[in-house]
Formats: C-alpha cells, sequence, structure tokens
C-alpha cells in the first residue's frame, strides 16, 4: 500500500471512529504536563491520549496509546495500536496491533504484530524488530536489520536493508544499499537515480527491477511527506501563540463558525474575493501603492492563520464525542484538527476543495471575531442574545 492511499484510509478510518464510538471512548485518559509515567507491572485499561514532555511506557497499556511528546520510550506492551508525533521515539516493548509514527528520530527495537508505517528524518529498525505484516517508511536515512513479515515500502534519501523481509520490497531513494545477511523472500522494485548496491551473500528470492524515475515523481520530490508534517508542526506553534495571545479574538472567532457556519461562509468568500481586487487597483495609483502593500500583508496572514480557528471547531467537535459534559482545551481542539486536516488535505482533488472551503470559513471567522471584539469593546453586546462568547482555555 501506498503512502498516499494509507493517509486516505486513515482519514477515512479516524471519521469513522468518531462517528460509531463515542460512549466506548468517553472512558479515555487525557494527560497533558511535563511527564507521563507507566511503570513496571501497571496496567492502564484506557486509551491514553497525551501531551507531554517525555513519556516513559514500562507497563500494560491495554487500549491505544495516542501521544504528542518531545520523547517518549515504551518498553512494555501495547494491546492496542500506538499513534505518535514526537522528536524522538523509542519502541522496544510490544505493539500487539499497529504502530503509527511521526518523528525525527524513529527507533524500532521491539514487536510490531501488524503494521508499521514511519514518518521521520532517521528511522532505524535494529536486528530485535519484528514487524508482523507491512512496513511503509518514509524519511531521509533509513535501516532496516530487522524482520518483516509481508511487504516493505521506502521513500527517502538512503536506504540500507540488512534484515529479512518475507515479502516484496519497493523503493525509492537516491542511495540504496541491500547488506549480507538480508534475505528477500518476494522480488524488488526500486527508482533511484543511480544503480542499487547488493552485497555477495543477500538473498532474494524474485526478481530486482528498476522502474523509470518519471517526471511526475521528480515533482513530487519538491514537498515531502516530512517536510508536510514540519507545515503541520509550525502551524501548531502558530495556533498556540495566537490562542494565547487573542483569546478574546479566538472565542469570538470560533463561536461564529459554531452559530452562523454559513454566514461564516459567505463573509470569508467575499473577502477573499475582494481583497485580490482592492490591492490591484491600490497598486495601480502612485498614492495607494502603500495601502495596497499593507492590505496584501494583511490578506497573506489572514490566509496562513485561517486555517487555526477551523481547526479548532473541528477538534471540539470530535473531542465533544468524547467527553459532553466539558468545553475541550483549545491547544488539544487544534492538536487533533489540524492533524485531521494534515489526513484530509492530502486525498487528491477531495482535499483541495476541502482546503478551499476551509480558508473561505476561516477568514469569516477572523472577520466576524474582529467585528464581535470591536463590538464588545464599545460596550454593545457582541450576539443579539447578549451572550458572551465562550471562554478559550
Amino acid at each position: 500500500m501506498s503512502v498516499r492511499t494509507w493517509l486516505v484510509w486513515l482519514a477515512a478510518g479516524v471519521c469513522l471512529a468518531a462517528a460509531v464510538m463515542p460512549d466506548t471512548a468517553s472512558a479515555s485518559i487525557f494527560y497533558g504536563g511535563k511527564r507521563y509515567v507507566v511503570a513496571p507491572g501497571d496496567t492502564v485499561g484506557d486509551d491514553l491520549l497525551l501531551w507531554t514532555n517525555e513519556g516513559a511506557f514500562d507497563g500494560v497499556m491495554t487500549q491505544d496509546l495516542i501521544m504528542f511528546c518531545r520523547r517518549y520510550k515504551m518498553t512494555g506492551q501495547v494491546q492496542g495500536n500506538i499513534f505518535s508525533a514526537s522528536q524522538y521515539a523509542t519502541v522496544r516493548g510490544t505493539v500487539d496491533r499497529s504502530a503509527r509514527i511521526f518523528a525525527q528520530t524513529a527507533t524500532i527495537d521491539g514487536i510490531i504484530t501488524n503494521n508499521l508505517i514511519v514518518f521521520a528524518s532517521d528511522i532505524e529498525l535494529s536486528r530485535n524488530s519484528r514487524v508482523g505484516r507491512d512496513a511503509n517508511l518514509t524519511g531521509g536515512e533509513i535501516s532496516t536489520s530487522g524482520e518483516i513479515g509481508r511487504n516493505l515500502t521506502i521513500h527517502c534519501g538512503q536506504a540500507i536493508i540488512s534484515g529479512k523481509i518475507s515479502g516484496d520490497v519497493d523503493i525509492t531513494a537516491d542511495k540504496i544499499s541491500i547488506v549480507a545477511p538480508a534475505e528477500i523472500l518476494g522480488s524488488i522494485k526500486y527508482k533511484s537515480k543511480d544503480e542499487i548496491q547488493i552485497d555477495n551473500g543477500v538473498v532474494i528470492s524474485g526478481a530486482v527491477e528498476r522502474l523509470k524515475i518519471e517526471k511526475k515523481d521528480t515533482e513530487d520530490e519538491g514537498v515531502s511527506w516530512p517536510f508536510r508534517f514540519v507545515l503541520f508542526l509550525c502551524a501548531l506553534v502558530t495556533g498556540l501563540i495566537i490562542t494565547a495571545v487573542f483569546k478574546p479574538h479566538t472565542g469570538h472567532a470560533v463561536a461564529a463558525v459554531l452559530q452562523k457556519p454559513l454566514v461564516t461562509l459567505g463573509v470569508g468568500f467575499v473577502g477573499f474575493c475582494i481583497a485580490p481586487i482592492a490591492i490591484l487597483v491600490l497598486c495601480l495609483t502612485v498614492i495607494g501603492i502603500p495601502a495596497g502593500i499593507i492590505l496584501l500583508f494583511v490578506f497573506t496572514v489572514f490566509f496562513y492563520i485561517a486555517k487555526i480557528y477551523v481547526a479548532i471547531v473541528l477538534g471540539r467537535l470530535i473531542i465533544g464525542l468524547f467527553h459532553k459534559t466539558s468545553v475541550p482545551k483549545t491547544g488539544w481542539a487544534l492538536l487533533l484538527g489540524l492533524f485531521i486536516m494534515f489526513l484530509v488535505f492530502a486525498i487528491p482533488y477531495l482535499g483541495f476543495i476541502l482546503y478551499l472551503g476551509t480558508i473561505f470559513i476561516g477568514m469569516g471567522a477572523i472577520a466576524l471575531g474582529l467585528r464581535a471584539c470591536r463590538i464588545a469593546a464599545a460596550g454593545s453586546p457582541a450576539s443579539p442574545s447578549g451572550a458572551p462568547p465562550p471562554v478559550v482555555q
């Protein structure tokens, strides 16, 4: 399965899970702090959703482990799935289902019973690693020395394979080395500018086929998935700063989307269409050039941050299925919403349409939020009912 196909299926799975599992997920554990530890001998019986600096998991987790952190090490047992986004990720225990890992450096030194998907700059599957089914690896430098039960797919700069792969190998890389005692029971298909390097002593049961690098493949290299993930992190940091500094405006903007989504969409669409025309008209006159440049800068900023407000709304709606009695914290909602957008926007054609819709709604939310803040500052009610905007935590 290709990386893009997996993202499509994962996006569909996230939406389906949110739709059909509101009751069973209500017992999930949410935690945000400096460190989270599951000590040896401890058992966690609920899903773990963590936002922490450091995680240590030496016990047993009977459900899914979902975390966003700087670093973590898992040496225990996860009886569900792992999804993680971190700087450093180390898995030395056992995952009874699948693992999906986004990181700068990822080390797999344990057992993944089902599928493994990793996006990281540096990826290492040690000699002790075992993947029961397929492994999809995307990164800069990738080394696999363990055992993979079915197929291996790699997209990277440099790939080194010295383990056992029971199925086929599909590689797109600048440099590929197959090192003894590697054993590949299927065939190898690869795309590379250089010839593949295969050492003596390597066992390959199938054929080795070099595929032609098409022009489309070269164009796609400009925006790689790791780079897209970096953009995701930048949007997250920007959103956290904006929501912390401009709390009243964030509250009014989010309330506008929740209470008047169609009005927000219409305002954003009109603004999106009129602003470029106004910029062009201003720049046609010497006296209007400074104002045109300022308007262009404002429009660019609004365009970039528009998705942040939609992400908060999306995250709140989904987390609301888990916790119906409380308003989700803005940081959690922003993180979840941006990640779902990261997945959905990757869908061909549909993703672009949804992206435009997000920009329209977000720009409308910014405009209505500014209007509500101005009205509130003048002492008038921000809404017909006079009710205050929701508090942004």
